[in-house]
């Protein structure tokens, strides 16, 4: 309560000096609250631009580890004789699926080139020796002949000596009957002697010259046979072709039809070689084969069992093929423009606090046929809409068994972490 005083001063009652001095700390209290919610806002605002930033720059998305399926199909007939891998096992590239055996492989093509081949060797063996036995009759034949013709050769020149020698005689004998004559004719012309001395002399003298004659074509003829001769030649006429050059003429002939037989069979022989080769490959192939783990795999599930009869193109088993997982996700269609193959991305599986790098390997409408099988992928995304895209997010198999662990993620949920590219 206020009073006035004579002087004009106003006096004060303590308890309103307390009540006013409540009302001014009351007056900064309610301006300290004004000011502090003024400052949190502005945090807030530059806490909200920061994360403005982040999430334009990234984009968290849900998918699911996926990977193909691999159909393991029998390659020929027969029957499943080990079964040792289970549904649900891991398995290295390189292990054994199944072993495969067909004991009621047809391999009558096979028995027949076998047994044309043998035949055929059999017939380059008897052609063989009989080209052989003609081949030493021709040397037994030409060693005959050279004997004869070296015979030939010196009878010949005996010959020659001979006829020359004779030739030589009758020429002096002619030379004298010609003497005598001419002179049986001088003394005939003077009556001298008597005719028929001069008859004598002069038949006597013709025979001289016929002799020499003689002598000299028998001499030419055995000169002629000894050149040729020399030469291995046997002139028919003179002394006839002896029966080891006839005999030589027949085997020449012999051998070389059987020579001719002989590199037919032998084109044969390769020929049917190779074919049986083949054959003998192509049976071994088709009589058992041995199946193995074309990578790092899952088995999936077994249609077959030991014993089972199987023909070619039945499917054994299914492999989920992990070596080529990757991660597929969703993400609205509205966005499709934003998202580029090769863009940096970083997987986290559920459960996990670790990620794993990737990339964008692949980008498309949800309404887009992506000629993929969905029965031959291990899974499939839960929620597909009209409206949005899938992206599918490959990462390295080294990478995702260094960081969780394993290699066999298939079927696991994951958090894609997009990171745009300006």
């Amino acid at each position: 309560m206020r009073s006035e005083s004579s002087s004009g001063e106003v006096d004060v009652h303590p308890s309103q000096v307390q009540q006013d001095n409540r009302l001014s700390w009351k007056g900064l209290l309610a301006h300290g609250r004004h000011v502090g919610v003024l400052f949190f806002g502005f945090l807030l605002v530059a806490v909200c631009l920061t994360l403005g930033v982040r999430i334009l720059s990234t984009s968290s998305i849900k998918g699911v580890v996926n990977a193909p399926i691999l159909l393991i199909q029998a390659p020929i007939d027969g029957t499943v004789i080990t079964d040792d891998i289970k549904a649900g096992n891991t398995i290295n590239q390189g292990d054994i699926l199944f072993l495969l055996e067909n004991a009621r492989l047809d391999k009558t093509q096979e028995d027949q080139i076998r047994s044309a081949l043998e035949q055929t060797r059999a017939e380059i063996s008897g052609l063989t020796i009989q080209l052989e036995g003609y081949a030493a009759l021709k040397s037994e034949l030409e060693a005959r002949l050279l004997t004869h013709l070296e015979t030939n050769t010196g009878y010949l020149s005996q010959k020659i000596a001979e006829s020359q020698s004779n030739l030589q005689k009758a020429q002096n004998a002619q030379e004298q009957a010609a003497r005598e004559f001419k002179r049986q004719m001088e003394l005939a012309k003077k009556g001298i002697d008597s005719q028929q001395a001069y008859e004598a002399a002069r038949l006597k003298n013709d025979e001289a010259v016929s002799d020499i004659l003689s002598l000299t074509a028998s001499l030419k003829r055995n000169t002629l046979e000894l050149q040729a001769s020399t030469k291995g030649v046997l002139l028919d006429g003179y002394s006839g072709a002896p029966y080891a050059q006839q005999r030589l003429d027949e085997v020449a002939l012999r051998i070389a039809e059987v020579s001719g037989r002989l590199a037919d069979a032998s084109r044969k022989d390769t020929a049917l070689e190779a074919q049986l080769r083949e054959s003998e490959k192509l049976n071994k192939k088709l009589s058992s084969a041995t199946l193995v783990s074309p990578s790092l795999c899952l088995v999936q599930s077994i249609r077959v069992t030991k014993g089972s009869d199987v023909v070619k193109g039945t499917v054994l088993c299914e492999l989920v093929d992990c070596a080529k997982s990757y991660v597929e996700a969703t993400i609205p269609e509205k966005r499709f423009d934003k998202v580029k193959v090769g863009d940096p991305a970083k997987i986290y599986l559920y459960g996990s606090a670790n990620y794993i790098s990737g990339f964008v390997s692949s980008v498309r409408g949800a309404g887009a046929n992506n000629g993929n099988n969905p029965e031959l992928y291990a899974a499939r995304i839960s929620k597909t809409t009209p409206d949005s895209m899938i992206v599918s997010v490959s990462f390295s198999l080294r990478d995702a068994m260094e960081v969780f662990g394993s290699a066999n993620q298939v079927g696991r949920t994951a958090r894609v972490v997009l990171h745009k590219v300006n």
